[in-house]
Protein backbone atom coordinates (compact mmCIF):
# COMPACT_ATOMS: atom_id res chain seq x y z
CA UNK A 1 0.00 0.00 0.00
CA UNK A 2 1.19 3.53 -0.74
CA UNK A 3 0.84 4.78 2.86
CA UNK A 4 2.94 1.93 4.21
CA UNK A 5 5.64 2.50 1.60
CA UNK A 6 5.65 6.21 2.36
CA UNK A 7 5.82 5.67 6.13
CA UNK A 8 8.73 3.25 5.81
CA UNK A 9 10.64 5.54 3.45
CA UNK A 10 10.11 8.68 5.54
CA UNK A 11 13.07 9.41 7.77
CA UNK A 12 12.14 12.85 9.13
CA UNK A 13 10.62 13.82 12.48
CA UNK A 14 7.13 12.59 13.19
CA UNK A 15 4.20 14.66 14.44
CA UNK A 16 4.50 12.89 17.80
CA UNK A 17 8.03 14.25 18.31
CA UNK A 18 6.74 17.78 18.79
CA UNK A 19 3.27 18.43 20.21
CA UNK A 20 0.90 20.52 18.08
CA UNK A 21 -1.13 23.21 19.82
CA UNK A 22 -4.40 24.81 18.77
CA UNK A 23 -4.89 28.56 18.56
CA UNK A 24 -6.86 28.48 21.82
CA UNK A 25 -4.10 26.58 23.59
CA UNK A 26 -1.46 29.04 22.39
CA UNK A 27 -3.46 32.12 23.41
CA UNK A 28 -3.98 30.55 26.84
CA UNK A 29 -0.30 29.61 27.27
CA UNK A 30 0.93 33.04 26.19
CA UNK A 31 -1.95 34.89 27.86
CA UNK A 32 -2.65 36.92 24.73
CA UNK A 33 -5.72 37.52 22.56
CA UNK A 34 -6.36 35.92 19.18
CA UNK A 35 -5.77 39.37 17.66
CA UNK A 36 -2.32 39.64 19.25
CA UNK A 37 -1.45 36.13 18.09
CA UNK A 38 -2.55 37.01 14.54
CA UNK A 39 -0.35 40.15 14.63
CA UNK A 40 2.61 38.10 15.83
CA UNK A 41 2.02 35.66 12.97
CA UNK A 42 1.96 38.56 10.49
CA UNK A 43 5.26 39.86 11.92
CA UNK A 44 6.84 36.42 11.73
CA UNK A 45 7.24 36.03 15.49
CA UNK A 46 5.08 32.88 15.47
CA UNK A 47 4.75 30.26 12.76
CA UNK A 48 1.45 28.48 12.16
CA UNK A 49 0.90 25.34 10.11
CA UNK A 50 -2.14 23.93 8.31
CA UNK A 51 -2.54 20.29 9.26
CA UNK A 52 -4.33 17.49 7.44
CA UNK A 53 -7.35 17.48 5.19
CA UNK A 54 -9.33 19.82 7.43
CA UNK A 55 -6.46 22.32 7.10
CA UNK A 56 -6.81 23.27 10.77
CA UNK A 57 -4.24 25.72 12.12
CA UNK A 58 -1.71 24.35 14.59
CA UNK A 59 1.48 25.59 16.23
CA UNK A 60 4.57 23.58 17.21
CA UNK A 61 5.10 23.80 20.95
CA UNK A 62 8.88 23.71 20.62
CA UNK A 63 8.80 26.80 18.39
CA UNK A 64 6.83 28.67 21.05
CA UNK A 65 9.16 27.88 23.94
CA UNK A 66 10.90 31.30 23.91
CA UNK A 67 7.57 33.14 23.79
CA UNK A 68 6.19 30.94 26.57
CA UNK A 69 9.23 31.74 28.72
CA UNK A 70 8.82 35.47 28.03
CA UNK A 71 5.10 35.33 28.83
CA UNK A 72 5.87 33.84 32.26
CA UNK A 73 8.39 36.51 33.26
CA UNK A 74 7.78 39.60 35.32
CA UNK A 75 9.53 42.79 34.28
CA UNK A 76 9.94 45.86 36.41
CA UNK A 77 8.80 49.02 34.63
Amino acid sequence: MIDEDYDEAYDGPSAEDDPWLTTSEVTHLLDVSRTTLAKWRAKGLVTAYRIGVSRSVRFKKSELSDLIDQAKTVTRI
